[in-house]
Formats: C-alpha cells, structure tokens, sequence
C-alpha cells in the first residue's frame, strides 16, 4: 500500500485552486501510447484532495508529449483499421464496441426519426457508421484532429461534414453529442465540456464512454490520457461542467463506463473529500509493479507469449524489454497480422511449452484463464 507520505503534489486539471497528491512509485512503471505504442516511463500521477480524481500531471511537459504521440497516431493498426472488439467476459465471443454503446444506449435516449449528431474523435467513424445504419435520416458530423481518414469518414451514408479543427470551433446545433475515449484526454476538461454545451440543443443528451481504472488498472499508463475516472469522478466533473447525469453504467462494455447526460440548468454539487481515491490509485499502481514483476519471473524460466494485443500487452512488452515470442488474440481480425514486429496467433495455435501472460484486467483474467484451461500452456496472471 502506497502511503500519502510517498507522495508531492501539483495542481488538479479539473479544480481551482485544488492540488492532487503525486504517487512517486508510478513513474518507475513503462507507459504506452493509446494507440498501442510503448512509451517511456517518467510519468506523474497524483490524485486530487478535492474531486478525487485520479489524473496526471497535464502542465507543459505532459502537453509536450501527447502532441508527440497523435502526430504518429495509427488507430487499430494491430487489426488493419478493423475497430476494437469488446468480448463478453463470460462466454469470450466479439462484438464492435459501438454497436455494443449504441444498442444500450438508445433505449433510454428517445430519439427522434431526424436530427443531428456530432462525434468529437470520430476516428475512422465506427460510431458514425453504426448510427447512421440505424438512423439514416439523421445528419452526421465528426471531429478528428488527425485527417488522414477523413475521406474514409466523409463517405459514409449521412455524414455531412469531417471537421479537422477543435470542438470549441464547431458552429450549430446538434441532438447529440457522443465522446467514445475522448475526455480522459482532455486537460482542463471543465472548460472543454462548457463549451461544447453551447452546441447541444436543451433537449439534447451527451453520450460519453471512459474507461474505469478500478476495473483496468492498465489504463493508468496510458500516457495521452490525463484523467482516470470513476462513478463518483465522472459525475463530479459533469455537475461542474453544467451537465446532468442520466445514467452512468459500468457493465454496457466490459471496464468501460458509458454516461448519458443532459443541459444543467441548476448548480453544480459541490464535490466531497474522497480519502478512498488516494488509496484506491496507490493499490492500482502497486499491482501492476506486481504484475510485471511476476510475469519478468517467468521470462528467465523460457520463453513467454502474451495474451492480447493492444494497451495491456503493449505495456507489459515494454515492462519485459521486448523479451517476448509474440503475441495471442482471440479477435480474428487482428490473427495473422503483426504488434511490435511479432506475430498474432490464433489461442488454437500456440505451442504447449509456452507461458502465456494474461495481459488483462483483473475482472477479465479468471474467465479467460477459463477458456484456456487444459490447453497445456502454463498461465501467468
């Protein structure tokens, strides 16, 4: 357990004139990029006395270094552009994210047959292509800093407009609003929502998906994202921003929070100590210390494979110094392909004189661990 004696502090991101407590132990871990890159250690983590929220330290250094990181952002390029599945914990089978978000979604949005949405990272449209399938009189935009795929995005059925500048730029008014793993990389991320309020209709909802750290703790190293969130993060920051929220789920998508919010007319909630954060931040990073420490074990022992292909297996690759035969997926968009110059296998096809590491959240590893059971590969979680 990581004592607040082993911690300085810097100023909270999210709350003036608040500071958040710096875990020192977090920068000896390895980060990695969140389009699956690994990337230097160094990085500081703290949690704020205020709102609790777990982030990093986004000043200068921390700025510096995203904009590094989006200038040679690929999205997906483990599977060929092919968007990310998200796999039912218990049974394993895939399904696209955002139809997964969309189907849950809907059922408590009422949309109407027209109107207009706007998805801020819109990446190669994923969500854009699976909402205008199911509301194709609806006219569509995105924003995505990066415009290599705008041409790709802009094809698809609805789609009215590719914006390449910033959110606070856009002009209209629109129904919906939808951020899928957008505002844990936003710095200052008050003023960013307040703002993008003024383009939402005071009928219109905000659907937002983050991902949850005490689900994942692997998503702490992700270097590029400057919040961590939790239920009682997530709601503070929304209240504060001028929002409402109307649900706030951590089951649609396994170690995802997904949040639909609407205009706020009335005060923000004031946020309450929260003495469980620190605690709770320490105990994530001081498992993953564990967790690499475990698996650098077993590599003097022979040789290892990982189990999945993208932040968690990408992490720990860097935490092992590349000293990996290669890598194991069961999405079968991403087998036969390539992650960090080592193959992607199929789980039917790995030798049995192999360790495999579980490269997964806790949540996800017993099942998995399930699956693969009498295979004859020894199991590292």
């Amino acid at each position: 357990m990581i004592t607040e004696s082993d911690s300085s502090a810097f100023e909270c991101h999210l709350c003036e004139d608040a500071s958040a407590k710096e875990i020192f132990s977090f920068a000896r871990l390895k980060q990695v990029t969140s389009d699956c890159r690994p990337w230097k250690d160094g990085g500081r983590l703290g949690v704020c006395d205020l709102c609790g929220t777990v982030q990093k330290n986004a000043g200068a250094a921390w700025q510096t270094g995203a904009e590094e990181i989006y200038q040679e952002y690929k999205i997906y390029h483990q599977a060929g552009g092919v968007e990310q599945a998200a796999f039912d914990p218990a049974s394993g089978a895939p399904s696209e994210r955002s139809r997964i978000i969309l189907e849950k979604a809907v059922r408590h949005l009422s949309l109407a047959k027209t109107g207009r949405l706007l998805d801020i990272g819109c990446g190669n449209g994923s969500l854009l292509r699976t909402f205008g399938a199911h509301y194709p009189d609806w006219a569509l935009s995105g924003t995505e800093r990066n415009q290599q795929l705008s041409s790709e995005v802009a094809a698809i059925p609805g789609v009215e407009a590719v914006h390449g500048i910033e959110a606070s730029e856009i002009s209209g008014i629109f129904d919906m609003i939808s951020m899928v793993h957008v505002l844990e990389h936003i710095a200052h991320p008050v003023g960013f929502l307040k703002t993008l309020g003024k383009n939402l209709s005071p009928s219109g909802r905000l659907l937002i998906q983050v991902p949850i750290f005490t689900a994942n703790p692997f998503d702490l190293t992700i270097a590029d994202h400057c919040s961590h969130f939790t239920k009682t993060a997530i709601s503070h920051l929304l209240s504060k921003s001028g929002f409402k929220v109307l649900r706030c789920e951590k089951d649609w998508v396994p170690k995802e929070l997904t949040v639909i919010a609407a205009p706020e007319q009335a005060p923000a909630t004031k946020a309450g100590p929260n003495p469980r954060a620190f605690d709770k931040a320490g105990d994530a990073v001081h498992w993953l210390e564990t967790f690499a420490d475990s698996i650098r074990t077993a590599t003097a022992k022979g040789p290892v494979a990982i189990f999945g292909s993208s932040i968690a297996a990408t992490w720990l690759f860097g935490e092992l110094g590349g000293n990996v035969s290669f890598f194991v997926d069961e999405d079968e968009n991403r087998i036969g392909y390539t992650h960090l110059d080592r193959p992607i296998r199929s789980p039917g096809d790995v030798p049995k004189n192999i360790s495999l590491a579980l490269a997964l959240a806790p949540s996800v590893a017993n099942s998995v661990a399930d699956r693969l059971a009498g295979a004859g590969m020894t199991l590292l979680t």
